[in-house]
């Protein structure tokens, strides 16, 4: 456990560092200085690739509400979004990858703002979703990826060394003792959450 964490930061790590690290380094095989959009960006895994996408030298447009705005700011997002009163699809802005960590959106709505090589990666998306990536945005030069991030040590050793180094740490909206583990479910549930919900054993 990196020295600094708290046990339930240390808890919280591996889902969100993990998941992020493999669709932005793997999959979209993200590079300094390119544009990426995070919709969730104040989730769990939205939150770990704001930090990541960031210490990667991307410049990074956070999409969540108009509440956590200063939370995506201080993990590194240089521009922010509210998703209530602002549709990204329809600016004049285009980005290399849209990363989506919600599933609000599809290739249809992001196509007109993906860069020529640009990648959606649908990180939530149902078997229709799954699909479809295979085939979808091949005729324009973009790539759409979606699948199960499967995890790996790899993974977990990069995740650790970026909270050793100090540029990521887990964003905690609740501890929960096992005994209220209903309402730790409630509290995920609710879409309302602030990077991760953890349970405490004892």
């Amino acid at each position: 456990m990196p020295e600094g964490l708290s046990w339930e930061e240390a808890a919280a790590l591996p889902f969100g560092a993990c998941t992020a690290l493999h669709y932005l380094r793997r999959e979209a095989r993200l590079q300094p200085g390119e544009r990426v959009l995070i919709l969730g960006a104040s989730g769990a895994v939205g939150a770990a690739a704001v930090q990541i996408a960031s210490h990667d030298g991307a410049e990074v447009t956070a999409v969540c509400s108009a509440a956590n705005a200063a939370l995506a700011r201080e993990l590194g997002a240089k521009e922010v979004l509210d998703y209530n009163t602002h549709d990204f699809t329809r600016g004049s802005e285009t980005v290399d990858v849209v990363m989506d960590c919600i599933g609000g959106t599809d290739y249809a709505r992001c196509a007109r703002v993906l860069r020529p090589g640009g990648r959606l990666l649908r990180v939530v998306c149902g078997l229709g979703g799954l699909v479809a990536a295979l085939w979808q945005g091949r005729l324009s030069g973009h790539r759409v990826i979606a699948g199960v991030s499967p995890g790996n040590l790899e993974d977990l050793s990069a995740a650790l060394d970026l909270a050793r180094e100090g540029a990521l740490r887990p964003v905690i909206d609740a501890t929960f003792p096992l005994a209220r583990v209903a309402e730790a479910h409630a509290r995920v549930d609710s879409g309302r959450k602030r990077g991760s919900v953890v349970l405490a054993m004892a």
